[in-house]
C-alpha cells in the first residue's frame, strides 16, 4: 500500500484561557492499495483518493472547560464498492464547584472500517457502516482531604448496516449490534505521601441485537493502589473478581426450530419453552 501526501491546510488560534481556542486542518492523500481485500488469494488494487478533515475547540474557565472535537475520513476508489466514511465527533465537559467535578462525556462516530471488520469477525464486507452514540455523565467528590468518591455512568449504542457480503455467494458478517449501560462507584483514599489505595464496584447490562440476540448482566468489584518511587516511576495493582450472566434471546430458538423442520425435535431440544 503507498499513500501520497498532496496538500495540507490548517487554522490555529491560540487565546487567553477564558477564551474560545479553535484549530483546524485538512489533508488530501492519494492512495494505491494492491490487496484491498486483504485476501492471499483473488487480490484487488485499487486506486483512491481520501480527504482528512480536522476540527477542534476549547474553552476553559475557573469553573468550566468545555471541549469539541470532529474527524473525518472520506475516502474515495475507483471501484465504488471500496468508498469509505469515517466520522467522529467528540464533547467533553466538565464543571467544577469547591469539593465536586462534574462531567460529561459524549461521541457519535460513523465508521466503516474494514480493520475493525476483521477483528471482529474475521469477515470483510464492502459497503457495510457501524454506527455509535455514546453519552457518560460523571461525578467527582472530595470527600475527606484523603478520601474520594467517584461515580461514573455510560451508556453506548452499536448498529450495522449493510452487513452481508454480496460479492461472496454463501457469506455473511452477520455483525451484532448492542446497547450497553454501565455503572461503577469508586472510592480513592490517600494512605500515604507515596500510597494511594482504591476499590471501585462494577455493573453492565449489554443487550446484543440482531440474529444472535442476547443480554449479559456484569456484576463485579476491583480493589488495587498506587505506590509512587519517585517522580518518574510509580507501581499499580489491581485486582477484582466479575460474575457475568447470559441469557439468550427466545426468538433465536424460534429461528432455529423454523431452519430445522423436517430434521428432527432433538436439534433444537435445548431451546427454552
Amino acid at each position: 500500500m503507498a499513500l501520497l501526501v498532496l496538500a495540507c491546510m490548517g487554522y490555529g488560534k491560540q487565546v487567553t484561557a477564558d477564551e474560545w481556542a479553535v484549530k483546524g486542518s485538512m489533508v488530501q492523500q492519494l492512495q494505491y492499495n494492491d490487496n484491498m481485500a486483504l485476501s492471499t488469494t483473488g487480490k484487488q488494487s485499487v486506486v483512491g483518493y481520501l480527504l482528512t478533515p480536522n476540527l477542534q475547540a476549547t474553552r476553559k474557565t475557573e469553573v468550566l472547560d468545555i471541549g469539541f472535537q470532529g474527524q473525518g475520513l472520506i475516502s474515495r476508489y475507483d471501484d465504488s464498492s471500496w468508498d469509505c466514511d469515517n466520522y467522529n465527533l467528540g464533547l467533553n465537559n466538565a464543571y467544577r464547584t469547591k469539593r465536586s467535578v462534574f462531567g460529561l462525556n459524549g461521541g457519535y462516530s460513523v465508521s466503516c472500517s474494514y480493520a475493525q471488520q476483521i477483528n471482529q469477525t474475521g469477515i470483510l464486507v464492502p459497503n457495510s457502516q457501524s454506527t455509535n452514540y455514546r453519552l457518560a455523565p460523571s461525578w467527582t467528590w472530595q470527600w475527606t482531604y484523603r478520601d474520594q468518591l467517584i461515580l461514573t455512568t455510560n451508556y453506548s449504542k452499536t448498529s450495522y448496516s449493510n452487513s452481508v457480503n454480496t460479492n461472496a455467494s454463501s457469506t455473511t458478517a452477520n455483525f451484532s449490534g448492542n446497547d450497553t449501560y454501565t455503572v461503577n462507584l469508586g472510592e480513592s483514599h490517600q494512605w500515604s505521601r507515596r500510597i494511594t489505595l482504591n476499590g471501585r464496584l462494577n455493573f453492565s447490562n449489554i443487550q446484543y441485537t440482531g440474529s444472535n440476540a442476547s443480554t449479559q448482566n456484569l456484576f463485579g468489584f476491583q480493589v488495587g493502589g498506587n505506590y509512587t518511587i519517585n517522580q518518574n516511576w510509580t507501581v499499580n495493582a489491581n485486582g477484582g473478581l466479575i460474575w457475568v450472566d447470559t441469557r439468550q434471546s427466545s426468538n433465536v430458538c424460534k429461528t432455529a426450530w423454523k431452519n430445522v423442520q423436517g430434521i428432527g425435535e432433538n436439534s433444537v431440544k435445548n431451546c427454552p419453552p
